[in-house]
């Protein structure tokens, strides 16, 4: 006589942080952000309305932190629509 076996459970996927994000202004999937530890900056640009902003971090910060300050700037300071291709729009 052998021993039972026990069923084996499906693992699930570990669900991984995405590393671009949606916009805010423009509701595209455009959002990257960049972390530049040494001087305590980081940058969140989006690549489709070239909504740029810059903000300060610790050595904690990860990129879904930056990119949490950023909705919240673009929330409490609306962005003025420019269409011009060419123009950057600054936030800080």
């Amino acid at each position: 006589m052998g021993r039972r076996r026990r069923k084996t459970t499906p693992k699930r996927p570990v669900r991984t942080i995405p590393s671009i994000f949606n916009c805010p202004r423009c509701g595209r999937n455009a959002v990257r952000v960049e972390l530049n530890r040494n001087i305590g900056q980081g940058t969140v640009h989006c690549g489709n309305c070239d909504v740029q902003a810059t903000i300060t971090i610790t050595p904690l910060t990860e990129p879904v932190d930056a990119y949490g300050e950023f909705v919240d700037i673009c929330a409490t300071q609306p962005v003025t629509s420019s269409k011009t291709p060419n123009s950057r729009v600054s936030q800080e």
